[in-house]
């Protein structure tokens, strides 16, 4: 039986989904909260699979498992470390969705107008089906990009059937170059895709699958991942508070 679900989880400390041999993945940990629970028969699969540092707010993750019972997944979340939470469960069955993705740029834009440009000429320039890394799902040459801004900083969302491994960031990182003016927005198929990239993973994130289907919210998970997303922001306001308080202290030095 296939039981579907929806996980939370900041990929920080992670090596990527994927279960490797040495190193913490999401995977693994899904799979070890299994064991300890006694429900080692059922197998993880996912419908996308996210690289190292790559964090997710609704990646959609199939536990297969021998009958109609599905997982215990408020003993699983007691289990699974605070970063990674098991939030919906779907009742009915799941069909394909876009994935789609969020970009959250470090700083604002020096030349915004270019940028704006080259994310209206990417989906027809022809060089997204080579903005990716060998290995995994194959690129998408076609793809919808939005530019936004959230809290003054610019945010780049991305949707398509599928993308490549690193596809996502090696097109932020070809928009990183338009900003800095090394690439021409009116000529990015001429871009040299040796100058491409990937932007760093800690800015990327994996949203929910489009509405549409019947998520029933796991309470336990949905106010985990909640508090978790909570307590993250009080620390970075509390880390930049501490700074700029240091910062004042030593200009008075």
């Amino acid at each position: 039986m296939h039981h579907v679900t929806k996980i939370f989880f900041d990929g920080a400390r992670y090596a990527g989904w994927a279960k490797q041999p040495g190193k913490r993945t999401v995977q693994g940990e899904l799979e070890h909260s299994l064991v300890v629970l006694k429900q080692e028969s059922f197998r993880v699969r996912p419908t996308s699979r996210t690289d190292a540092g790559v964090s997710a707010v609704g990646q959609v993750v199939t536990f297969i498992g021998p009958s109609e019972e599905s997982p215990n997944y408020v003993g699983l979340n007691r289990i699974l470390p605070r970063d990674i939470a098991v939030t919906h469960v779907l009742k009915g069955q799941f069909m394909k969705t876009p994935k789609r993705y969020a970009y959250f740029f470090e700083k604002k834009f020096t030349r915004p107008a270019l940028v704006r440009i080259a994310v209206h000429a990417l989906p027809t320039s022809g060089i997204l089906g080579y903005l990716s890394r060998r290995g995994g799902a194959s690129p998408t040459k076609t793809c919808s990009i939005w530019l936004k801004t959230f809290e003054g900083k610019p945010v780049a969302l991305f949707s398509a059937s599928s993308f490549g491994y690193e596809q996502v960031r090696r097109i932020v990182g070809l928009l990183q170059l338009v900003d800095r003016g090394v690439a021409n927005p009116l000529n990015l198929g001429g871009v040299n895709l040796h100058l491409i990239r990937a932007a760093a993973p800690e800015g990327l994130v994996l949203l929910p699958a489009e509405n549409g289907y019947n998520w029933i919210p796991v309470a336990d998970g949905v106010r985990k991942a909640n508090d978790y997303m909570s307590s993250r922001i009080s620390a970075s306001e509390r880390e930049l508070a501490k700074w700029r308080y240091c910062l004042r202290i030593a200009s008075r030095s």
